[in-house]
């Protein structure tokens, strides 16, 4: 995701800029994105639209109906009057979006490459329909006061689900298969309840990376890093489980990664 969006800032110069915000309809689109695509999906729809057509249309429809409340806001409180290009950005928006999951569902790979490749596709298919039919659109300036506010929590959701998948997603390394040890492959229950602690602590050391980011407290970010690697350090001593402890620690620095770009690619970090 974070590649997805990197790669997007860099590609569409025209509008983007480090010292602007990012346009409302994008943000507005973006926010419906990853609503649609993340927070009103359960996980194990993501798992089952790969392999059964009908989870795959229920999935689209739900992503679709992210799509119409961002739309619907910009009508609501944006002043927008309805006309055919929202109603274009709609279908193009939508109906990519089931082309772009669809031939992923064809490619059958589920990787760290392969959501960024489906991410980047999305992103793509939203910049198209803004350049195509939104540069036309009205917005009131009422809606242009909390773009900064809606910026904000767009970065916040990015950070959290959309990255804690994409970091989940990169099983290829040999480093995640050695960290476990066959007691921990052995007891499901104990290893899915890890999984859960760990993907908990991710969200709460990337938000307050975040906001440390955006109150410009950058020296903080180390006490962060620091506060996790010295918690870790006793495993790190310890033969037995300093593989496991430095994949923790890999995990860290990646999500500090993911924490800066998307705060650069949204224009909090000059």
């Amino acid at each position: 995701m974070l590649l997805a969006l990197t790669i997007l800032a860099m590609v569409v110069p025209a509008w983007y800029d480090r010292h602007m915000n990012i346009p409302i309809l994008i943000v507005m689109l973006l926010l419906g994105h990853v609503l649609g695509d993340f927070y009103f999906q359960r996980r194990c729809a993501e798992d089952k639209k790969r392999t059964f057509l009908p989870w795959l249309l229920l999935h689209w429809a739900v992503y679709s109906a992210g799509i119409i409340m961002a739309l619907g806001s910009l009508v609501k409180f944006g002043g927008v009057e309805f006309s055919r290009n929202l109603l274009w950005i709609f279908l193009f928006v939508s109906i990519s979006h089931l082309a772009v999951d669809f031939c992923n569902i064809l490619y059958r790979e589920n990787s760290g490459r392969s959501l960024t490749i489906d991410q980047a596709a999305h992103l793509v298919s939203i910049f198209i329909a803004y350049m195509i039919w939104g540069n036309s659109l009205e917005i009131s300036s009422f809606l242009y006061e909390f773009s900064g506010k809606l910026t904000i929590a767009l970065g916040l959701l990015i950070i959290m689900r959309p990255v804690g998948l994409w970091i989940e997603s990169l099983n290829v390394w040999p480093l995640k298969q050695l960290a476990q040890s066959p007691d921990d492959m052995c007891d499901a229950h104990e290893d899915a309840l890890q999984k859960d602690v760990s993907r908990i602590i991710g969200y709460l050391e990337r938000i307050i990376m975040y906001f440390l980011l955006l109150s410009g407290q950058y020296s903080a970010i180390g006490l962060v890093v620091a506060a996790k690697s010295i918690a870790r350090f006793p495993e790190i001593n310890n033969k037995n489980s300093w593989l496991q402890a430095n994949y923790y620690i890999v995990g860290t620095f990646l999500s500090l990664v993911a924490v800066i770009s998307v705060s650069v690619v949204l224009g909090f970090v000059p």
